[in-house]
Parts: structure tokens; sequence; C-alpha cells
């Protein structure tokens, strides 16, 4: 519980109080921890008493934690789907640039590999061109 300074309009049913109410004599006119009601307004205006601490209910938002974590999962498929179309976008592309280039390397070269070597020779042209022009 918090405990808050208020005036005597501010009194609403149920607020308990954080002090004792006491005449200048040090006679106690209501007790700590007294519970309030609204017709305590009038008697604390009738006696000049023109603040004093009560304690009052902290909010505090409720988590719904089922509904956070469907929120963070709901997000999470959004960030995945949206990865994995990235991921296929990507692969298209290079997959088409691949093809081009492999177009521009036949053209210049009227040259079929015949062995591993020559095979490693021609993918890396591919790469050179795919590289450097696309």
């Amino acid at each position: 519980m918090k405990r808050i300074i208020i005036t005597p309009d501010e009194i609403a049913d149920g607020m308990i109080l954080a002090e004792p109410i006491m005449k200048r004599s040090g006679q106690i006119l209501y007790a700590l921890h007294m519970q309030l009601e609204s017709k305590h307004i009038q008697t604390f205006k009738s006696w000049g008493i023109e603040s004093f601490a009560v304690f009052v209910e902290e909010k505090t938002e409720k988590i719904n934690p089922n509904k956070e974590t469907a929120e963070v999962n709901q997000n999470t498929e959004k960030v995945e789907q949206n990865a994995e179309k990235e991921v296929q976008n990507t692969e298209k592309v290079e997959t088409d640039i691949r093809i081009e280039a492999e177009k521009l390397l036949k053209k210049r070269m009227k040259w079929v590999p015949r062995n591993k070597n020559e095979i490693d020779l021609y993918e890396m042209g591919i790469d050179s061109i795919a590289e450097n022009y696309f």
C-alpha cells in the first residue's frame, strides 16, 4: 500500500488512515488504520483538519502472460515468414544472376569443360561475371 496526503474533500469510502488524527493537546480523535467514510468529510472540516495521510492501493497493471506470449509468438511467426520470403527472393535473384552470367560466358567461349579442373575454372568464370556485372 502507498501512503499519500489528502484533504477532507478527497476522502473516499474505505480509505485507511496512515496516521492518527489528534487534537493539539495530543488527544487521539481517529486512530491509526481507521477506515474512513464520506461522512467523515464534514467532521474533519469542522475540526479544521486540512490534510492527513491515508493508505491507498497502488495501481498496478496486470499483465496477462498468455496474451503477451501469444503476441510474441505471433510477431515471431511474422518475422520468420518474412525472413523465409526474403531468403526465397534472394535465392531466386542469385539463381537468375547465375543463369545470366552463364549465358554471357557461353557467348564468349565455345569451350565445354571436360574434367573436374575445367569445371572448376568454368564455375569460377561464372562467379566472376556474376560478381562484376550484376
